[in-house]
């Protein structure tokens, strides 16, 4: 009976428009961060704290000034801005 019901929920959820469209965003989303965090780690083991720490400091102060000069928006909000006659 609970097989049975699971089985329904996913066929409709496999049907949804929406879940087909995020669904590999999703996956590529987790992808990344598997990547992201096995390359910090490899990076902590190559660098050491204290250039992992230099590092870490210079990128988000990068991405602050990226941020203050795009007003807030990223880039693809800033293009589709752009755009707008």
């Amino acid at each position: 009976m609970i097989v049975k019901q699971a089985n329904n929920e996913l066929a409709r959820l496999r049907s949804s428009k929406f879940v087909r469209d995020d669904a590999w965003p999703f996956v590529f989303n987790l992808f990344s961060r598997a990547i992201s965090f096995f390359g910090t780690a490899y990076a902590m083991r190559c660098l050491g704290p204290l250039n992992v720490g230099i590092s870490a400091l210079v990128q988000t102060t990068v991405q602050q000034l990226a941020l203050a000069f795009n007003c807030g928006f990223d880039t693809v909000a800033a293009h589709r801005i752009a755009m707008i006659p």
